[in-house]
């Protein structure tokens, strides 16, 4: 459907580079990198685009996982402006949540 989104969380690709060279025995054997042009790649050419990317930690110091929101192309759709106390709104909410 045109409102088709798909979530993808998988472990960051620079955590499974270091895990490859310095504790390559943690692995299984699907975990590889997976770098973000070739995910773009792969999804642009099955109709999505990449529309959000965010890393975060779970065990480690540094990040460990990230997640990636895809969603469908869709051509020629029509943008409506918000009202004015909607913008307002949005300004700030990202303002206390970033």
């Amino acid at each position: 459907t045109p409102e088709s989104k798909l979530f993808i969380n998988i472990p960051h690709p620079k955590a499974l580079e270091h895990f490859h060279e310095f504790n390559r025995q943690s692995l299984q054997s699907i975990d590889i990198p997976i770098y973000l042009d070739f995910l773009s790649k792969s999804l642009s050419a099955n109709g999505f685009y990449i529309d959000q990317v965010d890393s975060y930690s779970i065990g480690f110091e540094s990040d460990d996982y990230q997640f990636i929101v895809a969603r469908k192309k869709i051509l020629n759709k029509s943008y409506e402006k918000k009202s004015w106390i909607n913008k307002v709104k949005t300004h700030f909410y990202y303002k206390l949540h970033s």
